[in-house]
């Protein structure tokens, strides 16, 4: 039995139970002609309504097959959705576990961040350190390098200086072996005269004056006696070899 049905049964069965307690409390009036047109009315009235029932029941039995296959649809969407929250929600689980693991990540960045900076300015000051120590650096090689350029300047004066001491001790070598030559040909001829001059008269030494003078000098108990008779040292007179 489909629900129409069921419905139907029970609107005619509360018609008829209706009927009887009518016709129950109208046997109780003495006009019975009364109670049969009473009773014709409200048995069209329940005629009425049962058509009406049956209509209802109609729209009801439709509305009931319709909702039924919503409410397998509304099923089925709420499955789909409650796959798709559960999905959301383990998704969630995920996203809420690596942001725990990037805040983490975050916080030991900020620490290393941190470490880092200190790192920075400890460099800084050091670089400032090292800037300070290149510019000093930078300041002695300058002044090494203006003293190493004076004193290849002063080198390269000494060295013309000691181009010209050179040729200067040339020349002088070259003077004193003239002056040599010169003094090995006066020494002959100072001989030579000293010879020409003592010799004849048996003199043994000769010596020379602070006037050039040339004296002859013969030596007599260890004194030289030069000239008219003028004592002098053995360290001034030349022997004469005649």
């Amino acid at each position: 039995m489909n629900l129409k049905d069921k419905i139907i049964y029970k609107l005619r069965d509360s018609v008829e139970a209706i009927r009887e307690n009518r016709i129950l409390r109208n046997m109780k009036n003495t006009k019975f002609a009364n109670l049969v047109r009473e009773d014709r009315k409200v048995f069209g009235v329940l005629l009425v309504i049962m058509f009406l029932g049956v209509i209802a029941a109609g729209s009801f039995t439709g509305h009931v097959i319709l909702t039924e296959g919503g409410v397998n649809e509304i099923k089925n969407n709420l499955s789909v959705t409650q796959a798709t929250l559960d999905t959301c929600q383990n998704h969630l689980l995920d996203c809420n576990y690596e942001k725990t693991g990037l805040s983490n990540q975050i916080t030991s960045l900020n620490g290393q961040v941190g470490s880092l900076n200190e790192q920075i300015v400890s460099l800084n000051s050091n670089l400032g350190l090292c800037n300070s120590a290149r510019d000093n650096y930078n300041l002695l090689l300058q002044n090494c390098t203006n003293e190493k350029n004076r004193v290849a300047s002063e080198l390269d004066f000494c060295e013309e200086d000691r181009s010209l001491i050179v040729d200067q001790l040339d020349e002088c070598k070259y003077d004193l072996d003239n002056y040599k030559h010169d003094l090995e040909d006066h020494e002959k001829i100072e001989v030579n005269f000293a010879k020409k001059k003592c010799c004849i008269d048996n003199y043994e030494f000769y010596t020379i004056t602070e006037d050039y003078d040339l004296l002859c000098c013969y030596k007599n108990e260890g004194i030289y006696f030069c000239g008219k008779g003028i004592e002098t040292d053995r360290i001034d007179t030349n022997p004469l070899n005649c």
